[in-house]
């Protein structure tokens, strides 16, 4: 499977032409996204693991870069929040094995900090406000 393939496992230990085929024959055309194999439905986890394949084994990204986003754009489901009071929280919960998480706040001071937790871990990002 595609999943598979971008496990860090013993897919990657495997011929690279013949996973840049794999890969390009998990490539649906007409929606953009990857599916976990050949034919079969393309899925928004899938196809983030489906476009890092093709970056790791040096395929012509290009090829694949604007249907991607396409696909990603129209299928990853974003969700908005607004928050007039401070602190704020929100929370995305997922029981897939890959996700996307963009994160875009406005402030009007010098900095913005955020504490964002993956599982038990925890990482602090602070960026100067633009």
């Amino acid at each position: 499977t595609l999943g598979g393939v971008g496990g860090g496992g013993n897919g990657w230990r495997a011929d690279p032409s013949a996973l840049a085929c794999f890969v390009e024959s998990c490539f649906d055309k007409e929606s953009g996204g990857f599916a976990d194999t050949p034919g079969g439905k393309p899925d928004v986890a899938v196809t983030a693991v489906g476009i890092m394949a093709v970056v790791e084994l040096k395929m012509d990204v290009d090829k694949y870069a604007g249907p991607v986003i396409k696909y990603l754009d129209e299928n990853a489901k974003p969700q908005r929040a607004d928050f007039n009071s401070l602190p704020w929280s929100f929370q995305v919960t997922t029981t897939l094995p890959s996700m996307f998480a963009n994160l875009v706040a406005q402030g009007d001071s010098d900095s913005i900090g955020c504490r964002i937790i993956v599982g038990e871990g925890l990482n602090w990002v602070t960026r100067p406000a633009a």
